[in-house]
């Protein structure tokens, strides 16, 4: 799918669980961020394009929609991001909370495989088995993925008059 189409997603999967856990906008922000990890796997991609050479070594090794668009991705991110933050805190010696920070990484990044799935070619969410699954028929740029999107901006739209009102 089109970074757009993950940036959408995420947004409204972000808000949703901001009606539970409050941090709307933290959440959607951080949300969006995570989105678009996964793609480092393709130089071509939105991150792909702005980090050199990472993405032709991710593909080359381990191919597109592999490693990271699994559950091992998902934990390694998950992972990363609460070590990086720690030691930010730690170093900066503040005082206040960054789990709502790694929640919506790990929001993204989930909703980024989520929404992958759709596409007819699959995840490989066990990775390194190499099972793929496929939840449906959305192909890259086809009108269906124009309409998930859309569908995902006004639920998003919807969600954020609900976390602010």
């Amino acid at each position: 799918m089109r970074y757009e189409t993950h940036l959408a997603f995420s947004a409204a999967i972000s808000q949703v669980v901001a009606i539970f856990v409050g941090e709307p906008v933290s959440l959607l922000l951080t949300s969006m961020l995570g989105s678009i990890l996964p793609d480092i796997d393709h130089p071509n991609s939105f991150i792909g394009r702005r980090v050199p050479l990472v993405p032709t070594m991710i593909r080359n090794k381990f191919g597109h929609r592999t490693v990271t668009h699994s559950l091992q991705g998902l934990f390694g991110v998950t992972v990363i991001t609460l070590v990086v933050l720690l030691v930010l805190q730690t170093s900066l010696k503040l005082s206040i909370s960054f789990l709502h920070l790694v929640l919506g990484i790990v929001l993204g990044y989930g909703s980024h495989i989520l929404a992958d799935a759709f596409n007819p070619t699959g995840i490989c969410l066990l990775y390194p088995k190499p099972n793929r699954y496929s939840l449906g028929k959305i192909r890259l740029n086809s009108p269906q993925e124009t309409y998930f999107c859309l569908v995902s901006l006004c639920f998003t739209a919807l969600l954020v008059r609900v976390n602010f009102c």
